[in-house]
């Protein structure tokens, strides 16, 4: 398998026969898209850290998750690289 192109953080992905690949050469599990009309979920993306941190950390940041509130930027980026990690099987 080839590394793909660096997507941030250090990070390195390549994509092979329906099978993504970050920074390891281990699979990660196949999480399907699931897409309506209006809606689409789908895995997270380095790509998404600006979008989850405004979202989690600017707007919702007086809302009581039971955690310990708003994240910076570096420390929310920890979090979804562990979470895209999370998906290897």
């Amino acid at each position: 398998m080839r590394d793909g192109a660096d997507s941030g953080g250090g990070q390195s992905g390549c994509r092979a026969q329906g099978v993504i690949y970050v920074g390891r050469k281990q699979p990660m599990m196949h999480m399907p898209v699931l897409e309506t009309e209006r809606l689409q979920i789908r895995p997270f993306t380095l790509d998404d850290l600006e979008a989850i941190h405004h979202l989690l950390d600017v707007e919702l940041s007086q809302v009581e998750f039971g955690t310990t509130g708003a994240k910076t930027l570096h420390t929310r980026q920890q979090w979804l690289q562990w979470t895209i990690l999370s998906y290897e099987q």
